[in-house]
């Protein structure tokens, strides 16, 4: 999973995976977005080519609005 990220910034960059029953080696390329969950910290090598998303619980006393589906499909209809 490592190799994946790492080389996923370069747009020529493979990484080697066993597939099929044979378990024949094959390249695939990994150049893309990604987007990635956890808990705890990031490797270095991992946290110096990500833009970190800090998620924080609401208060108890904080108003949120409701989600309406019908609501964010006309605005979202355009896009």
């Amino acid at each position: 999973m490592r190799s994946l990220l790492n080389g996923g910034f370069e747009k020529k960059a493979t990484v080697r995976r066993c597939f099929g029953p044979t378990q024949e080696l094959r390249d695939y390329q990994v150049f893309c977005a990604k987007a990635l969950a956890g808990i705890g910290k990031l490797p270095d090598t991992i946290s110096n080519r990500c833009v970190p998303i800090q998620l924080v619980r609401r208060s108890r006393d904080e108003q949120v609005e409701r989600f309406r589906k019908r609501e964010a499909e006309k605005v979202a209809r355009p896009i």
